[in-house]
């Protein structure tokens, strides 16, 4: 598999880590550049609260009973939000022009994805590629447990090591499961799907926020912004073992 045909796979990912937190920033009423950025955000919480619940009820977790999850969730925050904001308007409205992206916002999370998924295809060099990271098989022997065992909560480390207690931080790795889930992709493939779709979506997406919260839609800030968010190694590269002597 080369990277184009890695593109479906990356799309799935992009659609795992974006569309539920796109829903549930919907129910909060978020709008424009806050509903957008914060998605992987609120993703990553849907992800949390579900494989914690289900994982208490009993009920296998996976991409279906995640999806019921979240639509139970989403229904229950919007009647919430907006019984609130009938209530207290003042306080549970927002700004629907401050905060709208202009063409600067859109031309440097273009720019900054650019950047970025070249930078990652630099180093991964091919979308079969293992992390030669000491940590790389715990991490994607977790991802299998949390497919085949069906409990992504952060508990299901004792099954993989066979323990009675004990827990582990395991959104990236339940995200990494529902990606497999939805692609069909070998462990590995999916997981390096996901790390792209974090590297070169939700990192940027992240920094223009803040930069347009400082600066304002002024496409110069913007831009500088998106360049810089492919400009140092530290973050995220670093963080993921991501170096070019890291992949074979």
């Amino acid at each position: 598999m080369d990277w184009f045909s890695a593109l479906p796979g990356v799309a799935a990912a992009l659609a795992v880590l974006l569309i539920p937190g796109l829903f549930l920033g919907w129910a909060l009423g978020l709008q424009h550049v806050w509903m957008f950025s914060l998605s992987p955000v609120m993703t990553a919480s849907l992800v949390w609260v579900s494989t914690l619940a289900l994982w208490g009820l009993w009920i296998r977790w996976d991409m279906v009973s995640f999806a019921v999850v979240t639509v139970i969730l989403v229904a229950v925050i919007l009647v919430a939000f907006r019984s609130a904001r009938k209530r207290w308007p003042a306080n549970f409205s927002w700004s629907a022009v401050e905060h709208k992206p202009g063409t600067g916002y859109w031309l440097a999370l273009l720019a900054a994805v650019s950047l970025l998924s070249v930078r990652y295809v630099q180093i991964v060099e091919h979308p079969g590629n293992i992390n030669q990271g000491i940590d790389t098989p715990f991490h994607l022997n977790l991802v299998r447990e949390i497919v085949d065992g069906g409990d992504g909560s952060p508990f299901a480390v004792r099954s993989l090591m066979g323990e009675s207690t004990g827990l582990y931080p395991q959104i990236w790795h339940a995200l990494a499961a529902l990606t497999t889930e939805a692609t069909g992709l070998p462990i590995i493939e999916a997981a390096n799907a996901l790390n792209l779709a974090i590297v070169a979506v939700a990192w940027p997406l992240g920094l223009l926020l803040l930069v347009h919260l400082v600066v304002g839609p002024k496409i110069v800030g913007l831009l500088c912004a998106a360049v810089a968010s492919a400009g140092f190694f530290a973050f995220p590269f670093t963080v993921m073992q991501s170096q070019k002597i890291d992949f074979g």
